[in-house]
């Protein structure tokens, strides 16, 4: 069987090879998950299967830039 999952992958050309990808339900603003990079670019893999049906942002931001977001919508 195979878990539920989210793939992030990010690629950033110059700067700091670093920074945090976060996946925050959008309704209550609560963190389900945080993790770290200390790359330019690869991927994260987030385990989804406890998520709740709704919207969720996932933001991506390396070290001293502004964040990007994404919204994506989970439909269990």
């Amino acid at each position: 069987m195979v878990a539920e999952q989210l793939k992030v992958n990010y690629s950033f050309e110059v700067g700091l090879a670093g920074g945090i990808i976060q996946l925050i339900e959008a309704g209550s603003g609560r963190l389900f998950y945080e993790g770290a990079f200390n790359v330019l670019s690869g991927e994260q893999i987030i385990n989804t299967s406890q998520l709740n049906k709704g919207f969720y942002i996932v933001k991506v931001q390396q070290n001293a830039n502004k964040p990007v977001y994404f919204k994506i919508v989970n439909v269990n």
